[in-house]
């Protein structure tokens, strides 16, 4: 559970399921201690990761994906100029481990 004001659009939740669907639901309190209707529930599953990757991951596929992902700075010199396709899948799933189902 988790508390924010009525200003607040967005609340970080820390605890979910990493190995199965979490179910969120909401409900508004006022301050005089009515409660609103609970929202329909949001289930978060985690996403499978892809078969067949490289273990370990080589040490360029994660400076790749970090550079790719919002790190500042020249392309990482070891990574290939054209990533295998298992890296393709990998950093697909990397950027979301985790999707919204019903």
């Amino acid at each position: 559970l988790t508390a924010v004001d009525g200003e607040t659009l967005t609340a970080l939740v820390h605890t979910f399921h990493p190995a199965g669907k979490t179910v969120y639901r909401v409900q508004a309190v006022d301050a005089a201690g009515n409660a609103g209707k609970v929202s329909r529930p949001l289930v978060v599953a985690p996403t499978l990761k892809p078969a067949k990757l490289p273990k370990p991951l080589p040490r360029w596929a994660w400076t790749l994906y970090a550079w790719q992902h919002g790190h500042k700075g020249a392309r990482p010199a070891r990574a290939p100029k054209r990533p295998p396709a298992w890296y393709v899948r990998w950093e697909a799933w990397r950027a979301a481990p985790f999707h919204i189902t019903r």
